[in-house]
């Protein structure tokens, strides 16, 4: 009789609609660490017993991949064009290599509208002559895993820590980067190591390097419920015409970061945050994460609005199948950050990576809720987004507000009086209404339209966008706009 294991790991893409679902059977499981992107799961060869045979087989499979879409958006029409490939190939036990290419033409450049250029693509150009951008979006990833306790992985791509559909520890929505990272497997714990290496542009033109180094420990504590703690330090990157080197004794997997910080003399830039989650059934998980940059709990206490205590915090609960209906599932979520989180007073140290957010999309100086509905059946898929933000912008002036992360928060204005919504204050509220089919589960290919409606208030004036897309692309990573 043919013996099956679950052998051999795969990388999942980080694709919103075609995901590789955890079981019903495993989802309680204490081994399990779902707050971990790109969720480590098991090649499936057989989609009936979802395992392979004990002797291993190389794994191959290389498919097209496209991104085509066209649209109207805010009273002018865009058009993306984008063309490239997909592979997995696994030619050893337990290694991994996944590598992903979509490239082409779009009639603008960062947009939060769907027709756009890819907003995060790890290079664009503006074509010299011509009024369209050329971008191209890569990602790879190598793993390897010796044995059922480690995980290696290095490449260019996206990363994320949480439940929810935003993450204020560090989001899949902004631009790849090159990162080293180690999974480490013990008892009812994960824990992970992350190194990044960013880069801003420069203002006296090409760009600067800086540096993430990242823990995050995962303790399942019980069935279905869930404590992370996680720590970051931006170091390095250029304070005027200083550029700072390497710092090595960030590279030490089993220390805290602060203390190190301050043995090396520094102003690195560091956060903290905890998360707790708790699936109280099959259909039904509640979520939460807190995280901090600064603060001083006398500060806390007289609620004075010290521009210090920056800190952000989330809430939420997600589901599947709500009264016994399939193919439903639901997510709401509030998400806060007060002025300044994520800011350095040397603007090359601001959690950003290419001018794009490594957390939340909106930066800081926000307060956001934000609620998707889903259902899918067969191929076709239907899904509702809606969001409502109050906002704090920077007025058309040297003056930072908070809002905007990769200014300096020495630009403020005052060091007390700041709340959300300070600053050129307007509130957002957009919806999204979606249709899919899936073409090929194979290619990963989806055909999908959209119908966008955004309204922007802002000093008793309403601004709305009206918008509607059509388009084709394969699902390797997350291209939401939902923002």
């Amino acid at each position: 009789m043919t013996q099956f294991v679950h052998a051999q790991e795969q990388i999942r893409w980080g694709s919103y609609f075609l995901t590789d679902t955890i079981s019903n059977e495993s989802i309680f499981s204490l081994d399990n660490h779902t707050s971990i992107y790109p969720h480590i799961v098991n090649r499936r060869t057989d989609s009936k017993l979802d395992s392979i045979r004990t002797t291993h087989e190389t794994f191959f499979s290389i498919f097209p991949a496209m991104d085509v879409v066209s649209g109207i958006s805010a009273n002018r029409y865009d058009i993306r064009t984008g063309l490239g490939f997909g592979m997995d190939y696994a030619p050893l036990k337990g290694l991994h290599f996944q590598l992903g290419y979509v490239g082409g033409l779009a009639n603008r450049d960062v947009v939060n509208y769907s027709g756009g250029a890819y907003s995060t693509a790890y290079f664009r150009f503006q074509n010299n002559g011509f009024s369209t951008m050329q971008y191209h979006d890569v990602r790879g990833r190598l793993s390897y895993s010796p044995n059922k306790f480690f995980n290696f992985q290095v490449g260019i791509d996206r990363n994320k820590f949480g439940e929810g559909d935003r993450s204020l520890f560090l989001d899949d929505y902004g631009t790849p980067y090159p990162f080293a990272m180690m999974r480490m497997k013990v008892w009812r714990a994960e824990y992970v190591i992350l190194h990044q290496l960013l880069r801003e542009d420069d203002v006296a033109g090409g760009y600067f390097k800086k540096h993430a180094a990242t823990h995050y420990l995962s303790l399942n504590l019980f069935k279905g419920f869930n404590f992370s703690f996680f720590e970051t330090v931006i170091y390095s990157g250029k304070a005027g015409d200083q550029t700072r080197p390497f710092e090595f004794e960030y590279l030490n997997p089993f220390i805290i970061y602060r203390p190190v910080e301050y043995g090396l003399g520094s102003s690195d830039k560091v956060q903290i945050g905890a998360q707790l989650s708790y699936k109280v059934n099959l259909g039904l998980q509640f979520y939460g994460q807190v995280l901090f940059d600064e603060f001083l709990l006398d500060e806390l206490r007289a609620r004075n609005g010290w521009w210090a205590n920056k800190f952000a915090v989330q809430v939420g609960f997600k589901g599947t199948n709500p009264f016994q209906i399939e193919g439903l599932s639901y997510l709401t979520e509030m998400n806060f950050a007060r002025p300044y989180t994520y800011t350095h007073g040397n603007s090359g140290q601001s959690f950003t990576h290419q001018s794009t957010m490594l957390a939340h999309p909106y930066g800081a100086n926000f307060a956001e809720w934000n609620s998707r509905l889903r259902w899918s059946k067969s191929k076709w898929d239907f899904n509702i987004d809606a969001l409502y933000a109050l906002r704090g912008g920077d007025f058309d002036d040297s003056v930072s507000w908070g809002g905007d992360i990769l200014q300096s928060y020495n630009n403020r204005p005052s060091e007390y009086g700041f709340y959300i919504g300070n600053g050129d204050k307007y509130n957002v509220t957009k919806v999204q209404l979606t249709t899919g089919y899936l073409i090929s589960q194979k290619w990963r290919l989806r055909a999908f339209v959209t119908a966008e409606m955004l309204w922007i208030a802002r000093q008793g004036n309403i601004t709305s966008y009206f918008g509607g897309f059509a388009g084709i692309r394969t699902e390797l990573w997350n291209d939401r706009r939902n923002y």
